[in-house]
């Protein structure tokens, strides 16, 4: 089974069998000074909204508070993706931006935690996730935030990630995602704890077909690696085994197969070409042979 095939019938697999029945309403008293009510109906029910450009716009101003305020405290630079349905075009999400902060290897969060804290978010520390901490800022929708802070290795930020890229990757899993999100909206309308237990199976049956497929493409003997640049919008790769520099490129993932296989077919056409250029160097004899008068410089 290809990669495409794999992670979509994980998917129908995961949307069959991915909603558990029982969970418990998720109740929290905050532990610290501030405004903040994690009580309240906004952070306990589950009510979904179309997307809007707006929350790009959002995260890309807190982005710029969190980065002044980390180096106004002198921390090394720490970088802040924007992760969650509301980075994803077009997928009805809570009205809840989600942020991604890594930090470097060598630092510890206490001091980033801090900072975050000083400009407005409430901690909740791991909060049952290990070498993660969780903060939240804001009580209304669209202005709300949920971090991340944790390290590039941690399974949350590797999570969060990878399923952000299958999604943009391939707009069918997005699209039963919205689907299931929507459905089991419905059913969990009271209870966020059982909401976020429901989607759980959807979302790690997707991960592991994925990682199954070990993010290639193979076509005729070659093999062909799969990114994505965040600032074209754009899916690349590189066909792996060959001394050759080889690129393609796709607005998703199924052009960016076809992108492959096409490339790897006119490379293959190229070297069976007998008219090609050799790209052979003279040999010693043409090198020391001496110049024809027409020839001298």
């Amino acid at each position: 089974m290809g990669l495409i095939p794999g992670i979509i019938a994980a998917t129908e697999n995961g949307v069959r069998h991915g909603a558990p029945r029982a969970a418990r309403r998720l109740r929290i008293k905050p532990t610290q000074k501030g405004g903040l009510d994690l009580n309240n109906d906004f952070h306990t029910t589950v009510q979904l909204v179309p997307w809007t450009p707006d929350w790009e716009k959002r995260f890309r101003e807190e982005r710029t508070t969190i980065s002044s305020a980390f180096e106004k405290a002198g921390l090394p630079p720490a970088q802040i993706h924007h992760t969650g349905s509301t980075s994803i075009h077009g997928l009805w999400s809570k009205p809840i931006i989600d942020v991604l902060v890594i930090i470097p290897d060598n630092t510890g969060p206490e001091a980033y935690e801090e900072v975050l804290m000083n400009i407005g978010y409430f901690s909740l520390g791991e909060c049952g996730r290990r070498d993660r901490v969780f903060l939240t800022k804001g009580d209304s929708p669209n202005t709300a935030f949920y971090l991340h802070l944790t390290y590039a290795d941690n399974p949350v930020a590797q999570d969060q990630f990878l399923f952000q890229f299958i999604e943009r990757a391939v707009p069918d899993i997005a699209r039963a995602y919205q689907l299931f999100k929507v459905q089991v909206a419905d059913e969990y309308a009271n209870d966020r704890r059982g909401y976020t237990n429901a989607k759980a199976p959807f979302i790690q049956s997707v991960l592991s077909a994925y990682r199954l497929g070990a993010k290639r493409l193979e076509h005729k003997g070659f093999t062909g690696s799969i990114e994505y640049s965040e600032e074209d919008g754009l899916f690349y790769g590189q066909v792996q085994n060959t001394e050759d520099l080889i690129s393609y490129h796709g607005e998703d993932i199924v052009a960016l197969e076809q992108g492959f296989k096409d490339t790897v077919d006119d490379y293959l056409g190229f070297l069976s070409d007998p008219h090609k250029p050799t790209g052979e160097c003279p040999t010693e004899g043409d090198h020391n042979r001496p110049a024809e008068a027409g020839e001298r410089g």
